[in-house]
C-alpha cells in the first residue's frame, strides 16, 4: 500500500498539466503492459502496483500517476476495439492499422483486457 507522501507526489505529478504522450512512449506503454500482464492479477491493490512498475520502468513516474496509466490504457482498449469492430462512419480503420502495425505481437492484450 503506498505511503501518504507517494500518495501526495502522485496526486501532485498529474494536478499541474496532462501528460502528452507520443506514439513512441503509446507504444512501449502497450509492449510494457504486456510484458508485465503477471503483475495484473487481480488482488486488490495489485493494478496500482503493476502500473506504478510500468511507470517507473518507463521513466515516467512523475509525470503520469498509476490512475492516469490505467485510464489511459482504458481508452487504448476502446479506441482499439472500437477500430477492430466499428458499427459505422470512417477514418477508424487508420488508428486500427497504427496499432495492429506498430504492435502485432501485443494486439491481443488491447483486444482482451
Amino acid at each position: 500500500m503506498a505511503s501518504h507522501g507517494t500518495e501526495a507526489a502522485e496526486a501532485s505529478a498529474g494536478a499541474g498539466f496532462v501528460f502528452k504522450w507520443s506514439k513512441e512512449q503509446t507504444a512501449t506503454f502497450i509492449k510494457m503492459r504486456g510484458d508485465n500482464e503477471s503483475l495484473f492479477t487481480g488482488a486488490k491493490f495489485s493494478a496500482a502496483i503493476a502500473w506504478r512498475t510500468v511507470l517507473e520502468d518507463m521513466g515516467l513516474q512523475g509525470s503520469v500517476t498509476p490512475l492516469q496509466a490505467k485510464k489511459k490504457w482504458d481508452n487504448l482498449k476502446k479506441r482499439y476495439k472500437d477500430c477492430k469492430y466499428p458499427g459505422s462512419g470512417e477514418g477508424v480503420v487508420v488508428i486500427c492499422i497504427r496499432y495492429e502495425v506498430a504492435l502485432p505481437e501485443h494486439k491481443t492484450q488491447l483486444s482482451h483486457r
